[in-house]
């Protein structure tokens, strides 16, 4: 089934860009300095991450915490519409005072997930795949996911690399 989506996005001109192997895996508890708020829909995203995203640097720098990994963005999708978005930078320990900021822990989880590679732009189909994919295998979700920036060079970039997870009940 999920060769046909593939098809079908080459014949529009859409081809994914996800590496198509998903898997399952445990995510253990993270402590972030983060920042949150709710959207109206993924159009707003952008604005709110290049506000935030210099800020929350520049806040671990203040803080002298050490960064534990990639930046995190966490999506919740509310009953009627909308999203909770929590932007986060994993640190290794909560220290100091993380004001306009705050400390937030994640617990452990497991989820769906795949790679996407590539802009922004095309970073929907990916997540497609792996919404479809996860349904395929029979596995369900929550109305939580996460992309974790593990290459980013900027919003349009091919060489952006974000690991895409779908949390799973």
């Amino acid at each position: 089934m999920l060769w046909l989506r593939m098809i079908e996005q080459r014949l529009i001109g859409k081809e994914t860009t996800a590496t198509m192997t998903i898997t399952t895996k445990d995510v253990p508890a993270l402590i972030l300095l983060s920042t949150a708020t709710k959207l109206s829909g993924f159009p707003d995203v952008p604005a709110f991450a290049q506000k935030s995203h210099p800020l929350l640097y520049a806040k671990t720098k203040t803080l002298n915490v050490q960064i534990a990994g990639p930046e995190v963005f966490i999506y919740h999708f509310l009953p009627e519409g909308g999203i909770d978005l929590r932007i986060g930078i994993p640190i290794r320990e909560a220290k100091g005072d993380a004001a306009p900021f705050e400390f937030f822990t994640t617990g452990p989880l497991k989820c769906a997930s795949c790679v996407h590679k590539g802009s922004m732009k095309t970073i929907g189909v990916s997540w497609d795949a792996l919404t479809h994919g996860t349904q395929d295998k029979k596995l369900e979700f929550t109305n939580e996911c996460r992309e974790v920036y593990l290459v980013w060079k900027d919003f349009d970039s091919a060489e952006n690399v974000t690991e895409l997870q779908r949390i799973l009940k």
